[in-house]
């Protein structure tokens, strides 16, 4: 009994002082790098359920217009931005919601980290987290936040740059998707620069 309070009165060497700092700064250090996964992990996810709410929406409009005969407008879905048919589908559900007497926010929109439209833009005056669409080039973009566990080939601030793509059997060789010749097989959003996730 009479240790402890021996034990709490006594003054720490410096050696002792420097050792507690020390196992501090460690089991800091740990938690942040653990810290910084798990937030590299959600964000990858993110990324992952919105490219899948996209190709689930590429899939429903081809099949939509495929049952409306209107082939032309199927063959022009690789150059539409994509997040136009989720802001449609969205806006869609909450008027259905809304007209069912639910009291549902616009915040829940599946695109709420969307910029918008943009030709050519700087990426590095973007803002990070974000998906924006470069009408230039048709590629929709995701602007990596949490970079610390992401490696990428491209210059500049990191992003996943990804395009609609028409998956077909080229039936006349042209190389080229025509929809009165070729046959259609599906739709989908596509990543087209060259990343990974080290988590």
């Amino acid at each position: 009994m009479e240790l402890a309070p021996r034990w709490i009165s006594r003054d720490l060497s410096r050696l002792e002082l420097v050792i507690a700092l020390l196992v501090m700064a460690i089991l800091i250090g740990t938690f942040v790098n653990h810290a910084l996964r798990v937030f590299a992990h959600a964000e990858r996810s993110s990324v992952m359920v919105t490219v899948t709410n996209i190709n689930n929406a590429l899939l429903y409009h081809s099949l939509s217009l495929i049952g409306k005969n209107k082939w032309r407008e199927l063959a022009d879905m690789e150059n539409m931005n994509p997040m136009q048919l989720l802001r449609g589908r969205s806006d869609e559900l909450l008027r259905s919601d809304k007209d069912a007497g639910l009291k549902i926010s616009d915040s829940n929109s599946p695109v709420g980290n969307y910029l918008g439209e943009f030709d050519g833009p700087d990426v590095s005056t973007l803002e990070h987290g974000k998906w924006y669409f470069d009408t230039s080039e048709n590629n929709l973009i995701y602007m990596v936040n949490n970079d610390e566990y992401f490696i990428s080939d491209m210059e500049g601030p990191a992003r996943i740059v990804y395009q609609v793509v028409i998956d077909y059997e080229d039936v006349d060789s042209d190389g080229l998707f025509d929809p009165s010749s070729d046959e259609f097989s599906s739709v989908k959003l596509v990543e087209i620069s060259s990343t990974a996730w080290d988590i």
